[in-house]
């Protein structure tokens, strides 16, 4: 069954739905909408196959560290802040660092392009990031998508 997550939704629910054991055929579903606060509304309004899904929250246990756009209140996150808290929660611990890592990175290169120059530091994340990729199975077409932007060049190539 799918949930919708959405600061207004049921916190009960979700704390009652953490306490039942799923069955692998049964995992739920969770959709979160993304956008900015009014484009979520707007989503949540006017689309009818949203109407019949459970509304549910999950407490933030920190507030928002995205810092690319300013959140209306303490306890509203970003889209990805709120699927790091989901995979928090649900102590899915490895998944959730990882993709917070990436965010991390992501918001971190923004912010520098925002302002016109590289990052001055490595992140840590960066390393992080890279000893995962190393520990895991290496997909069997090649190098995995998405992560070559975390390594630096070192050496000067041929000219």
């Amino acid at each position: 069954m799918p949930y919708l997550l959405i600061p207004q939704g049921d916190v009960t629910l979700f704390e009652r739905l953490r306490e039942r054991p799923w069955l692998p055929a049964r995992v739920p579903a969770f959709v979160l909408l993304d956008g900015t606060w009014s484009q979520a509304t707007k989503m949540l309004h006017r689309s009818p196959y949203l109407q019949g899904i459970p509304r549910m929250a999950i407490q933030p246990r920190a507030p928002s560290t995205y810092r690319l756009r300013c959140q209306r209140y303490a306890q509203h996150l970003s889209t990805v802040e709120v699927a790091i808290a989901l995979l928090e929660q649900f102590e899915e611990a490895t998944a959730s660092s990882i993709l917070h890592a990436y965010f991390r990175v992501f918001a971190e290169r923004c912010m520098a392009a925002r302002h016109g120059h590289p990052l001055k530091n490595p992140l840590p994340e960066i390393a992080q990031l890279l000893a995962y990729r190393m520990h895991r199975h290496a997909p069997e077409h090649g190098d995995e998508p998405g992560l070559s932007c975390l390594t630096t060049r070192t050496d000067p190539g041929p000219d």
